[in-house]
């Protein structure tokens, strides 16, 4: 499999951070956009994957990504483009993750998923063929995914 390069802005919010942890252990590169200080949580979360040779925290790379994540939208869950391609904003409806808040209740309606099936539905899209303009997670519309985990029992 061909290892690639993949930008991620916002890489210490909480879902970006695991999916980076994912294609890290595939071996691809990263290149990671945040602001990081000594005295905050993004701080713990540099610590555990700053030493990694294929991490690049802050840095522009000349060359072209294979894909992107952009996470800095507070009212999105993150816009995603691959090669020379448009951003597709990816907006969470109805939905409450479970691991990304604990303290946090959950509504009545909201349907809950966990980090790792959000961060799986995020490294497929990348090996989509076409992506929508707009995609609606857990949504009610044509434009909408419905994220499902099995139980393996």
């Amino acid at each position: 499999m061909k290892k690639m390069k993949i930008l991620v802005n916002g890489c210490f919010h909480r879902i970006a951070f695991d999916l980076i942890e994912h294609y890290l252990n595939e071996g691809n590169e990263i290149f990671g956009f945040d602001e990081v200080e000594e005295d905050d949580d993004k701080f713990n979360l540099y610590a555990l994957i700053g030493r990694n040779a294929l991490f690049h925290l802050n840095k522009q790379e000349k060359t072209h990504y294979d894909c992107a994540y952009d996470f800095t939208s507070k009212q999105l869950l993150c816009q995603f483009s691959k090669k020379n391609s448009q951003k597709v904003p990816i907006q969470l409806e109805d939905t409450f993750i479970s691991g990304l808040h604990p303290a946090e209740e959950r509504e009545e309606q909201a349907y809950e998923v966990h980090i790792q099936d959000i961060v799986h539905f995020l490294v497929n899209l990348n090996h989509c063929s076409l992506v929508p303009d707009y995609i609606r997670v857990n949504g009610k519309d044509e434009q909408s995914v419905h994220i499902i985990s099995f139980l393996n029992i």
